[in-house]
């Protein structure tokens, strides 16, 4: 997974967060997978990755949560990603997203079976 931004105000970092598709009224239970540090802040473009190990074939949902140093965070969009064979990888999807402070941000998960 890479994502960068193109400029940053009071970033602390980024909660990437994994969910597994829950059949239960399409609701998703997620979990805090990682936790990248952001660079708070610049005007310089920032490069980010994290690497997930996927060891269960199945749907997965992913997202980010961006945090500022007072606590106010945002989300990304939700990117499900389909690892129930070797056949539908490498797979790549972008998203982009907004922060609190109208940052964007490009997301890029890519996917690829070891």
């Amino acid at each position: 997974m890479n994502w960068r931004t193109a400029t940053e105000t009071n970033n602390q970092g980024f909660e990437v967060e994994r969910s597994q598709k829950s059949g239960e009224r399409n609701q998703n239970d997620w979990m805090k997978i990682s936790f990248v540090e952001g660079r708070g802040t610049t005007t310089e473009i920032t490069d980010y990755t994290f690497q997930d190990k996927i060891t269960n074939p199945r749907k997965y949902v992913y997202r980010l949560k961006q945090i500022d140093f007072d606590g106010s965070f945002s989300y990304s969009n939700e990117v499900e990603i389909d690892v129930t064979g070797r056949r539908n990888l490498p797979c790549t999807k972008t998203i982009q997203i907004r922060s609190t402070h109208q940052q964007q941000l490009s997301l890029l998960y890519r996917l690829i079976a070891e």
